[in-house]
């Protein structure tokens, strides 16, 4: 299931047995909303583009006390704009791929930390990873790794994570840059973690690629 505290319970799962690989790579059909898939000009993708969901329905919020931060929030037809990427399939099923704020703009190229994050969970080694943009002298942003080893293990390093992404084939341009060995990430009281806190941790540290 998708939704927010400002629209909430936007899809519903898959109940029917022959929907089992719906259900298992997406997250759920929508249910009573409308949902466009937008560019950063507000054109519409439609399916099968990924872009940032925008949602309108009778369920979601009338909108924020703050009246500075409702001109933002919505588009000119009442669409709210979630700040997250993603798709929009035939079957009526949203995927979600990452929130925009934590793309990693490298040189103009947009790059999935969600999709990054995904390869490097595959070490062993690993047991959590959030992955953030950096500062890059060169290409203005670039990618930074921050991970949480499995118990015993030793996270891997710049050297041995980048053997691994390019055992499994990922482009080089979302190799990481930059490794950190953390014991665990920042979170929030729901338990995201708190990709704000990690970007300005590394500009405080001057970390620049």
């Amino acid at each position: 299931m998708y939704g927010s505290t400002e629209t909430p319970l936007v899809t519903v799962g898959f109940p029917r047995p022959e929907d089992i690989d719906l259900a298992a790579n997406t997250d759920g059909k929508i249910h009573n909303y409308e949902v466009i898939v937008c560019d950063d000009d507000g054109n519409d993708l439609g399916l099968e583009h990924e872009g940032e969901l925008l949602i309108r329905g009778p369920a979601m919020m009338l909108g924020y006390a703050d009246a500075d931060q409702n001109s933002a929030a919505y588009d000119d037809n009442g669409f709210f704009r979630t700040g997250d990427i993603g798709k929009l399939l035939a079957s009526g099923a949203i995927c979600i791929t990452d929130r925009k704020k934590d793309i990693i703009i490298r040189g103009g190229e947009n790059l999935s930390a969600r999709e990054i994050e995904e390869a490097i969970e595959l070490h062993p080694a690993v047991a959590e990873v959030a992955v953030v943009a950096a500062p890059h002298q060169r290409l203005g942003e670039g990618v930074a790794a921050i991970i949480v080893s499995t118990p015993g293990a030793t996270a891997p390093d710049l050297e041995a994570l980048s053997q691994h992404m390019a055992t499994l084939d990922v482009a080089k341009q979302k190799w990481p840059q930059h490794v950190e060995q953390r014991a665990e990430l920042p979170k929030t009281a729901s338990g995201k973690v708190q990709k704000e806190v990690l970007r300005r941790e590394l500009k405080e540290k001057n970390i620049s690629l």
